[in-house]
């Protein structure tokens, strides 16, 4: 009988019994906010002097990374695939923000003169940062922010809207949080013009929480290089050309518009594609959820299990899986990939990411990898009990000859309690020179 390579990893980790672990690794994971995280595994402390990158021209890339303490470059111009990622993306704020239909993030400067800093028209939508003005075109942003919580930042948004929305944030029109249906004609100095059911309603900009834009667009899977760039007021950006110095940042963003800015607000550096293939990129063979009572839980692609973000011990992160215990996911490999790294940890619960000074979090867990060779699954990593708080584990795995890849996870302490657990920046990584 013949089986689909799906069917045949999902029945052959049918067998795989997922029991709690009983010790604790206390592991330490530097969480200093300029690392640099080297193909190799490798992490390094300083600065990031130079990127430039060109998804056109991946192969023309430049990197030079400074240790700290050091005015030598270390990472070679010649080898930029060497960096998988410096620094961390930081925590929005609330207040104006554009969020794209690729999932960036593009907080508002406003200046004194400008009450209100974003316009929209039926091209474009316009939101001010400092003295300029960033035009998007309207069909790349999904939602505008005007008043309220700050955006989470996730994967691109995979639901298309057929017609505008706007949440009202005051007693408009009816109750506190209504929302209004049907085309935003314009938002200008602070007035909104929105046609509803052929009629123009018009709202001042201090009445509304947010605006969602109608689109077409639907999620799609990564189909070549690009590179996400983190600003210290929490903008995340994804970039299809950079040109980083010591002095300034220009990055043109896969929305169609370029933005400049002092390269010190820079924070996080994460260039996507080349040699490193990112499992939240890609569909999984197989998911399986079993809960410990009746409650199913699904899991996040660059996202935690219930779309938030990526924290761990208060440090972000813009890629990963987020899952919950107990579970198994299932991907399949090719052939030139040869090595599987990712950083584990329990995520901080709702008070320490959206919040500071909370108490600590609950939830404990034990992350198992499998590797599929030669029609049987091979255990290559199982941990001790890993519990939220803890530094992050580091792995690096030798998948070579993998046909697929099983990431598992269980319970440990307390059932199911807080056990969100976070594989971050999970990827494959291609052999040199294949």
């Amino acid at each position: 009988m013949h089986y689909s390579s799906a069917t045949l990893l999902s029945r052959l980790l049918t067998g795989i019994f997922l029991l709690p672990g009983c010790f604790v690794d206390r592991t330490e994971a530097n969480a200093a906010d300029n690392q640099a995280r080297l193909i190799d595994g490798t992490v390094l402390e300083g600065r990031l002097s130079e990127f430039r990158f060109d998804a056109d021209r991946p192969r023309d890339a430049r990197v030079t990374f400074a240790p700290a303490g050091t005015a030598s470059p270390l990472i070679p111009a010649s080898d930029p695939g060497t960096l998988v990622r410096w620094g961390a993306p930081t925590r929005p704020d609330e207040g104006v923000w554009l969020c794209l239909q690729d999932g960036s993030l593009l907080a508002a400067e406003p200046g004194w003169a400008q009450p209100v800093p974003v316009k929209i028209d039926q091209q474009s939508v316009s939101l001010r940062r400092a003295e300029t003005w960033i035009e998007v075109p309207r069909s790349a942003v999904r939602r505008v922010l005007l008043a309220g919580a700050p955006p989470i930042p996730s994967a691109a948004n995979s639901q298309p809207l057929s017609a505008d929305t706007a949440q009202l944030a005051s007693v408009t029109a009816g109750v506190r949080g209504d929302v209004l249906s049907g085309s935003v004609a314009s938002l200008d100095q602070g007035e909104l013009a929105m046609e509803i059911a052929g009629t123009i309603t018009k709202l001042q900009a201090d009445q509304i929480a947010s605006l969602e834009l109608a689109s077409s667009s639907d999620r799609s899977e990564a189909t070549g290089p690009t590179c996400l760039v983190g600003l210290d007021d929490g903008s995340l950006l994804k970039a299809d050309r950079i040109d980083l110095n010591e002095e300034r940042l220009i990055a043109w963003l896969a929305a169609g518009t370029s933005l400049t800015t002092a390269a010190e607000r820079v924070v996080f550096v994460q260039p996507i594609g080349g040699r490193v293939r990112y499992l939240s990129d890609s569909e999984p063979l197989d998911y399986r959820h079993t809960p410990y009572f009746d409650l199913a839980w699904p899991y996040g692609r660059d996202t935690g299990p219930r779309g938030e973000p990526l924290v761990a011990r208060r440090k972000r992160s813009a890629k990963g899986l987020g899952t919950h215990s107990a579970m198994r996911l299932v991907y399949a490999l090719n052939p030139e990939e040869t090595r599987f790294q990712a950083s584990l940890a329990v995520a901080d619960g709702p008070e320490q990411i959206f919040s500071q000074g909370a108490e600590d979090p609950r939830g404990s867990v034990v992350f198992r990898v499998y590797a599929i060779r030669g029609g049987a699954p091979d255990e290559l990593y199982e941990s001790l009990t890993v519990r939220a708080g803890e530094p992050p584990r580091e792995i690096n795995l030798d998948v070579t000859g993998a046909v697929g890849l099983a990431l598992v996870v269980d319970y440990a302490d307390d059932g199911d309690t807080g056990d969100n657990a976070l594989w971050l920046d999970a990827r494959v990584v291609t052999a040199a020179g294949d």
